[in-house]
């Protein structure tokens, strides 16, 4: 698209989580119209630490705001699994991309600073919360979205970040059922120095048994550690009714300090862990799908937010070319072979075996990152 195209182009955000952010951020910078719909009545991620890799870092140096999270995150160098009483298993490196071994793979940044981030550039008035999506109507050049609280415009573009119940893919393309993995996730977010033991020199730590793991990602930049707590249950509800004891229960065979962390847990996010089966399509004339409402995928490799900041980054850029429809076309066509192998991967948990911790990840997907990371071709 030509720049008086762009700049007359409106394009409605609906969802304003790490996709919609960045998604709105990226389209805003490129000079498009953007407007950002949330239901809630106030943006906010809430605690857990997230891994960005070299691939996504990408894209926020295009953006401009690498400093800015370099300043909030911190380099991991590696990634080891371990047993209950923290015994090591195996000890490997982030999959490197180049041949630089200077070469920074990933960083732990906490989701709320991430979102920060992006939010804080787009604006107040661009932002308008309490604004849960009723419908959509497609036609013409466009489509038109009513809320829940009567509000109704209309946008040449749509970009559905509404997440893993998206109302924008279930209005333009039928109902999609979600898939329960089995699992739930308790996550919190400690302060705790013992945490810092288990985790001392910022390395991602997978403590695996019995069904459980327990991911201790450290937040060095924060004095804080991300304690997430998967564990097998036959409960698919949403947000699942289970006490703070009962996690502390389920953790009886591990390491002492880890007991005493979660003894020490006032409030845990609760939720099941849900995914969906690859889509046939993410996107029509005026709309698009992002994030976890085009592809939710379980957390095992950790590569939702990554996955979601990828979507915009690529979207971006697309959109640099040629006409919307055909533009929306080149968008899917980079992102979704990759995303749905992605989402198969990711129902893969980590696990005691010997061997590499990415011994279930394939060459596909060391290349395809390098390729999306601009470091190859």
């Amino acid at each position: 698209m030509n720049n008086s195209t762009t700049r007359s182009t409106r394009v409605a955000v609906v969802g304003a989580g790490i996709a919609g952010s960045s998604a709105a951020f990226a389209l805003l910078n490129a000079g498009y119209d953007v407007q950002l719909f949330e239901q809630a009545a106030e943006i906010r991620e809430v605690g857990a630490g997230v891994g960005i890799r070299a691939t996504t870092a990408k894209h926020l140096r295009r953006w401009g705001v690498w400093e800015e999270f370099a300043s909030r995150s911190a380099f991991s160098p590696h990634i080891q699994i371990r047993g209950a009483r923290n015994e090591l298993f195996v000890r490997e490196r982030w999959p490197q991309l180049t041949d630089d071994p200077g070469e920074e793979r990933a960083r732990f940044i906490h989701r709320a600073d991430l979102l920060d981030i992006f939010m804080s550039r787009i604006g107040p008035d661009r932002v308008h919360t309490r604004h849960r999506l009723a419908s959509l109507e497609q036609g013409g050049d466009g489509a038109r979205l009513e809320f829940e609280n009567g509000h109704v415009a209309e946008f040449d573009l749509i970009v559905g970040a509404d997440g893993i119940r998206s109302v924008v893919r279930d209005c333009v393309f039928g109902p999609t059922p979600t898939v329960y993995s089995g699992f739930h996730a308790y996550r919190a977010i400690v302060n705790d120095p013992e945490a810092f033991e288990l985790a001392p020199d910022n390395a991602l730590r997978i403590l695996v048994a019995d069904g459980i793991q327990i991911y201790l990602v450290p937040l060095h930049h924060r004095n804080q550690v991300s304690f997430d707590v998967t564990a097998i249950s036959d409960d698919p509800a949403w947000q699942p009714d289970v006490s703070n004891g009962a996690i502390s229960e389920m953790l009886d065979g591990f390491d002492e300090r880890v007991r005493k962390i979660a003894a020490g847990v006032d409030h845990y996010v609760k939720r099941s862990i849900h995914d969906i089966e690859p889509l046939r399509t993410w996107h029509n004339d005026s709309v698009v799908l992002v994030g976890d409402a085009a592809h939710a995928m379980c957390h095992h490799q950790g590569y939702g937010a990554n996955s979601a900041i990828q979507d915009a980054g690529v979207l971006d850029e697309s959109l640099r070319t040629g006409s919307l429809p055909d533009a929306l076309e080149v968008y899917e066509s980079l992102r979704k072979p990759l995303t749905d192998r992605y989402q198969a991967l990711s129902r893969i948990i980590p696990t005691m075996q010997s061997g590499t911790i990415f011994h279930n990840v394939p060459e596909w997907a060391v290349r395809d990152e390098a390729v999306l990371a601009g470091v190859t071709q």
